[in-house]
């Protein structure tokens, strides 16, 4: 589940948007990662691999690059 999202605009043709929450698998985490990549709506999507050392329920932190 996501249970924060932060949007901050830089200028005006380029922003970032954070999205946190809980996983409650891996498998989930990187499904969830591949639907945003997979979306073209964001220039960059970037999870950094510390999210990665549970198994289960895990909190994540997600970079979007957004650009206009």
């Amino acid at each position: 589940h996501v249970d924060q999202v932060l949007y901050v605009l830089k200028d005006k043709s380029f922003a970032t948007i954070t999205v946190g929450g809980q996983s409650a698998t891996r498998e989930d985490l990187v499904a969830f990662v591949k639907s945003l990549s997979d979306s073209k709506s964001f220039k960059s999507v970037n999870l950094p691999v510390s999210n990665f050392t549970k198994d289960k329920n895990i909190d994540f932190s997600i970079s979007l690059t957004v650009s206009k």
